[in-house]
């Protein structure tokens, strides 16, 4: 059981189940119907870009060939075919979301930088401490943006709450990760916000991201749907809180990959039960 979870956590197979759990949970806080096809969309190419970002990276620390990374890391090639396969045929039947996806892409890409030549052989600091960003913009584009973007709405008022929502609770998780990562990171000389700040502004940073989201979860359901979708929300802050403040001292590989991302799982179920029980 213990390798099952391991493959599942490793292959970003359940991230990728929580990519597609947020898009289905972006058409509920917009009301409108959910679009399976653009759910699976979400889940395809996430599958793809995790494990083509974990491939890159293999290659630049092991500085094995990339033919020698691929049949090394068989399973993690397969998946990144799978998915882009998978993800190119659902964005074929869903021409009209090309401009959310291709940006998506390239904001992938610009994350993936400091593993790419010419970029890995610069000292990307300030880019270090950028890339949390660049991550939540990735899935706010991969689970909002692409979701709602055939919205006859979706430039209104309420979509952008949607997107701030998103972005502020994404970026939170990430604060997460790298506290988590920030020993590791330090022996590999890769740069990130919790290696280049003090305690002190990341906790005040995180702060002010919650602040955000809390603000983004009333905005975008008020007054109408305040205690059956934004009361619920604004509730998950204690098991994020929680999980930040114990990164600090926690790197068990299943915290992160289980619990963490297990955040977007728990905030898509609770959101679909509020609204339909």
């Amino acid at each position: 059981m213990k390798r099952l979870c391991h493959f599942i956590f490793s292959h970003s197979i359940f991230v990728s189940l929580c990519a597609a759990a947020l898009a289905f949970q972006s058409f509920q806080l917009h009301g409108v119907e959910p679009r399976m096809q653009l759910c699976w969309l979400a889940f395809f190419f996430t599958l793809a870009g995790y494990n083509a970002y974990w491939l890159v990276s293999k290659h630049h620390f092991n500085q094995l060939s990339w033919k020698g990374n691929i049949t090394k890391f068989k399973s993690n090639s397969f998946f990144i075919v799978f998915g882009t396969l998978g993800g190119s045929i659902l964005a074929f039947l869903n021409l009209h979301s090309i401009i959310p996806i291709t940006i998506t892409a390239l904001l992938s890409i610009v994350y993936t930088l400091p593993f790419i030549k010419p970029f890995a052989d610069f000292k990307l600091r300030v880019y270090g401490s950028m890339k949390m960003v660049v991550l939540a913009l990735v899935w706010t584009s991969a689970t909002a943006v692409m979701p709602l973007s055939e919205s006859a709405d979706f430039l209104s008022v309420n979509v952008a709450w949607i997107l701030l929502h998103r972005f502020s609770f994404i970026l939170m998780l990430n604060f997460i990760f790298d506290v988590g990562d920030a020993t590791n990171d330090r022996k590999l000389n890769v740069y990130s916000f919790a290696t280049e700040n003090s305690n002190l502004k990341i906790y005040g940073v995180m702060f002010c991201i919650s602040l955000l989201y809390i603000i983004s979860s009333v905005g975008m359901q008020w007054p109408h749907n305040f205690y059956s979708i934004s009361l619920p929300l604004i509730l998950l802050i204690f098991p994020i809180w929680f999980l930040f403040l114990k990164s600090f001292r926690i790197t068990n590989y299943y915290f992160y990959y289980g619990l963490t991302d297990g955040m977007m799982l728990c905030s898509a179920i609770l959101i679909y039960l509020t609204r339909n029980l």
